[in-house]
């Protein structure tokens, strides 16, 4: 009878098979996630927003204000802005920014953009060159305390150029972003209060409670596309690569060969000390 083939145990090998075997689940769950979401972006196309869509969408609209912001350099009231600080002349830099929750209206639907994990892509609001040891407002001297870059850049000496992207009010954008609907429920009618027994407890009680519901696209999953853009954007640029994809293959392959090295080196070991 052949001999069947053995790979030598050790401890870098267990290591490694554990590793494997670890690292195998997460890899297949990364992997069949960029799969699903290139095929998906493969066969999306622009629609109308409505209260029926669900899961990945590609819809467009203009901004309505929840709770705005205010931008930094022109002061204009938005969803969201970014900074962006270099020093004049080269590429040095960095930026600053905050976003907040904000409504897609159309004629057909409204929504709730909740885009808060991913920057968006907005147009130049606002320009300004600050001069080394000008004085600064007190937000924006915030602002670059905030940040070790800019605050490196302010210490350095150098003039820098300050440029302010944000999302103004009826702004039409466009957003692909995974589409649900949130329900929440909400106390209609007075609070009525009584007393009641020896102690004098206060009891109290809703008189009617109705349930809403609304569309909310986006959401705080790292994982998922969202895209917030005043301009068209790319698909073929927001889809994972295919090696990202291969994961959905080698994940349970790394696993399998980990968990194959394992029972060999207990067989092994089980061999010996019998």
């Amino acid at each position: 009878m052949a001999p069947s083939f053995q790979i030598p145990v050790s401890v870098g090998g267990l290591l490694a098979a554990i590793a494997c075997v670890v690292g195998g689940g997460p890899l297949f769950a990364f992997g069949l996630r960029a799969l699903r979401v290139r095929r998906a972006l493969s066969r999306l196309r622009e629609e109308a927003l409505s209260m029926d869509a669900r899961g990945l969408v590609y819809v467009q609209g203009k901004v309505a204000l929840e709770s705005p912001l205010f931008s930094p350099l022109s002061n204009q009231p938005c969803a969201g802005y970014a900074l962006h600080v270099n020093a004049e002349g080269t590429r040095i830099g960095g930026h600053v920014r905050q976003q907040r929750a904000f409504r897609l209206e159309s004629a057909q639907a409204s929504a709730r953009v909740e885009a808060l994990h991913q920057p968006w892509a907005s147009v130049t609001t606002a320009e300004r060159t600050i001069e080394p040891g000008e004085v600064l407002s007190q937000r924006l001297a915030g602002l670059f305390e905030s940040n070790a870059e800019l605050r490196w850049l302010r210490r350095s000496g150098q003039r820098l150029v300050l440029r302010e992207k944000a999302l103004l009010p009826g702004a039409h954008v466009h957003v692909l972003a995974f589409a649900h609907v949130a329900e929440s429920d909400a106390v209609v009618g007075e609070l009525e209060y009584a007393r009641t027994g020896t102690d004098d407890a206060a009891v109290s009680h809703a008189v009617g409670v109705t349930r809403s519901t609304e569309l909310v696209l986006g959401g705080d999953d790292p994982h998922m596309p969202c895209v917030v853009s005043a301009l068209v954007p790319s698909l073929s640029a927001i889809r994972p690569s295919r090696l990202a994809s291969t994961g959905a293959i080698a994940g349970p392959l790394l696993t399998m060969a980990g968990l194959l090295y394992l029972a060999q080196a207990a067989e092994s070991l089980l061999g010996a000390t019998s």
